[in-house]
């Protein structure tokens, strides 16, 4: 119906330094939903790929703690 198919399920990749996963990410000519990454729940910055790159929907994961911003 929309090129998607019907069971999509999410990923979850823990990273440890977020700016750098996605510009690597996006330099390898990965499509990205978000091209700076968010908070999220559980104490985490988030960046979601866009499932049209990995065939499903994938979030990198990042702890706030380790985070530099």
């Amino acid at each position: 119906r929309h090129g998607y198919p019907v069971l999509c399920w999410l990923q979850y990749l823990r990273v440890d330094d977020i700016k750098a996963a996605i510009a690597d990410a996006e330099a390898a000519g990965i499509k990205m939903i978000d091209k700076v990454a968010r908070n999220g729940a559980g104490q985490m910055k988030i960046a979601f790929v866009h499932p049209k790159s990995a065939g499903c929907l994938l979030e990198l994961c990042q702890p706030m703690a380790t985070y530099v911003d």
